[in-house]
């Protein structure tokens, strides 16, 4: 009896201390530090395709104008602005102010020859 109501004390107590605001901060940061271990292990593979596509597209880039290869470097950063980009500009009509021409077919030939945007393709 005596130790049932020790850990009923015992409990009570880390109740109340998990109740105030500064295990509450403690927690939160905690719990955010966590959450971003678990991003960054989940992307992982995905940033890894993204910038085996970003050496492939290096020998291309590196011919292009400083403002071309900065937009192409913040393409290939996401794989859902690719998706939009080989959605308006490679499949689409759009016309692209940085991107155009050959450089555009060299980009989308890399884009779908990529494991990126299409995953099943190549594994």
């Amino acid at each position: 009896m005596k130790r049932a109501f020790i850990i009923l004390i015992e409990i009570a107590f880390l109740f109340a201390i998990l109740q105030t605001s500064f295990a509450q901060y403690v927690l939160g940061d905690v719990q955010g530090e966590v959450s971003g271990w678990f991003e960054s292990v989940a992307n992982y593979s995905e940033r890894e395709q993204l910038s085996e596509l970003r050496d492939n597209l290096q020998p291309y880039v590196a011919k292009l104008s400083e403002q071309q290869q900065t937009y192409l470097n913040q393409l290939t950063n996401d794989k859902e602005r690719m998706r939009k980009f080989s959605a308006d500009y490679c499949k689409g009509d759009d016309k692209n102010p940085y991107v155009y021409g050959e450089t555009l077919k060299i980009v989308c030939a890399e884009f779908v020859s990529s494991r990126v945007l299409f995953p099943a393709k190549n594994s």
